[in-house]
């Protein structure tokens, strides 16, 4: 009975329908597979296409930032300069008008010394003469002499008025009489006593002016001080500011190079490595469909009536004495298998394909255990090649 139902099912399926089954289910796993790679290349190459345009922008993004970077540091190098330059300037004006301001002080303490001597002689002056014209009005019964004296021997008298007065003392003491020549002596007194009165007066307002002149350029010189001080501290301040900055630029500008040095370089070994992987698979699907190519024509050569007739013929004989599988490797291995394994050698040596030097074997060996090994290193390496992607 087991024997019976072995021999139907031999005869139902023989070795070399299984043999193609195999083949044709590695032709449609291998199809799977290479699509299933093509799709997972096509995954690769969009995002190197996405990576690169990424990476090139980054990189012309990074080459705007270093030309404006550097513009910026150039521009406030130049300003930085300029504004220690005009400080510099400004320092200059301050200590001259320090200067100025000091001088002008030394030169209004002379003036005002020079008011004081002065002012003291015209008041000493007119004290002088006044009590001298008091001692007139007594009608030379007063003292006249100690105190016409006192006037001629006083500087701000000039020689003519001294000579008229020691005459008239002279005469005086000479005659014995003070009225002669008294009232000419009285009128020098009094011009002498109404000129001191108004050169006192245009003193003082020569003083006032000069003090007004003074003071006023004082203030000037002390607002142009605290402006200019105001001007160089600002402008301190912004040159420092600016310096600042710069070094912040300066230090952005180094990593802006870095990142583009960087970036440029991953986008020629990103480049580079697209590129290999391109070219591999471009390979491997070459290889790929060669070897599904020469899968479908060892099914070809296999579906032939040659070796489909051997298989009917020696299958049964096989199944009833329970030969080996060497009978019936001898018994199926006919001329048009030995066609198909030829074909198998000349394609796996034309396209370096080893999976198809292996699968010449399978027409004239174990047609069950072989396909079987070959079906699982096929499948191993698929996954490989799946996961190396």
């Amino acid at each position: 009975l087991v024997a019976g139902g072995a021999a139907r099912s031999a005869q139902a399926v023989s070795p070399t329908q299984k043999v193609l089954q195999l083949l044709q289910n590695m032709i449609a796993k291998a199809n799977t597979a290479k699509q299933d790679e093509e799709v997972a290349f096509a995954k690769y190459s969009q995002w190197c296409k996405n990576t690169q345009k990424t990476t090139d922008d980054d990189i012309k993004a990074e080459k705007r930032d270093e030309e404006e970077l550097e513009a910026e540091i150039q521009q406030l190098t130049e300003d930085i300069r300029e504004l220690k330059k005009q400080a510099e300037e400004l320092d200059e004006n301050v200590a001259t008008w320090t200067q100025d301001k000091k001088a002008a002080a030394e030169v209004r303490g002379m003036e005002r010394k020079d008011f004081t001597a002065t002012l003291r002689d015209y008041t000493e002056s007119e004290t002088a003469i006044k009590g001298a014209i008091a001692e007139l009005e007594k009608q030379g019964q007063g003292d006249d002499a100690d105190s016409l004296l006192q006037v001629g021997s006083l500087s701000t008298v000039g020689e003519e008025a001294k000579a008229r007065i020691t005459a008239y003392l002279d005469a005086k003491a000479r005659t014995g009489a003070g009225t002669k020549g008294l009232d000419g002596i009285k009128d020098m007194l009094n011009d002498l006593k109404a000129k001191f009165k108004t050169q006192l007066r245009d003193l003082e307002k020569k003083e006032l002016e000069a003090k007004h002149d003074f003071e006023q350029l004082q203030q000037q010189l002390t607002n142009e001080i605290d402006g200019a001080t105001q001007s160089r501290n600002r402008k301190k301040g912004a040159a420092e500011s600016k310096g600042k900055r710069k070094g912040e630029a300066e230090g952005e500008l180094a990593s802006t190079k870095a990142d583009l040095e960087s970036d440029t370089k991953y986008l020629d070994d990103l480049k580079a490595e697209c590129n290999v992987k391109a070219n591999d698979f471009e390979n491997r699907s070459k290889l790929r469909g060669d070897e599904i190519d020469a899968l479908q024509k060892a099914v070809d050569i296999l579906s032939s009536d040659d070796v489909s007739g051997a298989a009917d013929k020696h299958l049964p004989s096989f199944v009833q004495r329970s030969s080996s599988f060497a009978q019936l490797r001898s018994a199926m291995f006919s001329p048009t298998q030995a066609k198909a394994q030829e074909y198998l050698l000349e394609q796996s040596s034309q396209i370096n394909s080893q999976m198809l030097a292996q699968l010449s074997t399978l027409v004239s060996e174990d047609p069950f255990q072989k396909v079987k090994k070959l079906i699982k290193d096929m499948v191993v390496r698929l996954k490989e090649e799946a996961n190396e992607e």
